[in-house]
């Protein structure tokens, strides 16, 4: 597993998550334009089945039962549809972002993935509901930074 960046999203275990999260509710669908890395996901299919998506977090063998990371994408999720966020999700979620330390890590840039962790715990803390889009960088995006030289491999 690798990360491109230094974004919540930016890096293979996260893609991951998505893929583990979705399982049994929502499928992966190629075709079509709208999708949440790749899964036409929802606010009402959010809320619907946020019982289901916690125990595929809880429950998950392959990365880790309850993996700050998957909490940290599950967040992403609500957030980037304005989907709820029950008060114990929320802390759950705060609480993973919080015992993340990038400086222990092994992070290319621990300063820049620390405010990134910072900008998502605020934007957790402060949600209310309505859509909120998390800063992400992509491959793609972070491979064409790469060859501009405007960012240092890592």
């Amino acid at each position: 597993m690798g990360w491109w960046s230094d974004t919540i999203m930016g890096g293979d275990e996260p893609c991951d998550w998505v893929g583990f999260l979705c399982d049994g509710w929502v499928e992966y669908d190629w075709d079509r334009d709208d999708t949440w890395h790749g899964y036409p996901v929802t606010k009402e299919l959010i809320d619907a089945n946020l019982g289901r998506i916690i125990e595929n977090l809880k429950t998950c063998k392959v990365m880790g039962p309850g993996s700050p990371i998957g909490w940290q994408v599950l967040g992403v999720m609500i957030v980037e549809h304005g989907a709820q966020l029950p008060d114990e999700i929320q802390q759950s979620i705060l609480q993973a972002t919080k015992d993340m330390d990038p400086q222990e890590e092994g992070w290319c840039d621990p300063d820049e993935r620390q405010r990134y962790l910072d900008n998502f715990y605020e934007t957790i803390q402060n949600y209310r509901g309505e859509p909120v889009k998390v800063t992400d960088k992509g491959l793609f995006e972070a491979l064409a930074d790469l060859l501009d030289g405007r960012n240092k491999a890592s």
